[in-house]
């Protein structure tokens, strides 16, 4: 149950706490909880997590794909093979519990493409990217892996993956 706040001294309590439980989860090295698979789509090498938990034991299994919202290049360029930034640890362990997997895919450079004319959303060739196929191309991949039930496939993510979601259900 949680506490109301009564005054400022609550509050700076409070917000001391919180700052501090910040950074020790920045001081922590991420680790990826789910397993690292790569794509080749458009002629790039696409990437994305697959958490599967408890969903192993009673493959083939639902799967929610989370979209990430937006990163910047240099944060996505600088993690290189870290994914970990695109994981949601609630959202894993809500899998471990359910038991269902989770595919996280990764956006080039740290932003989907939605539109066209977007610099970081083309191919090195100029093309326009298919994030909508590389989503459906990872959510096959599960599914071929025998990771996923095709019929039970799920689609979340935060501000702009929500217009993917709108996208691909079109």
């Amino acid at each position: 149950m949680r506490t109301p706040v009564k005054n400022r001294s609550d509050v700076a309590q409070w917000l001391g706490g919180a700052v501090g439980a910040v950074l020790m989860v920045l001081s922590c090295a991420p680790t990826l909880a789910g397993e690292l698979y790569r794509l080749n789509h458009q002629g790039i090498e696409r990437r994305f997590v697959v958490h599967n938990g408890a969903a192993a034991d009673s493959a083939p299994a639902p799967v929610v794909v989370h979209v990430h919202g937006y990163r910047s290049k240099e944060t996505v360029v600088a993690a290189g093979d870290d994914l970990s930034w695109a994981e949601w640890p609630a959202l894993n362990r809500v899998a471990d519990r359910d038991g269902f997997a989770i595919v996280y895919p990764t956006a080039r450079f740290g932003k989907w493409s939605l539109t066209d004319g977007m610099k970081n959303a083309a191919t090195d060739d100029g093309r326009a990217l298919d994030d909508v196929g590389f989503i459906l191309g990872a959510v096959q991949a599960v599914v071929d892996a025998g990771l996923a039930d095709p019929m039970r496939v799920y689609l979340t993510g935060f501000s702009e993956p929500g217009s993917l979601a709108l996208i691909i259900k079109g």
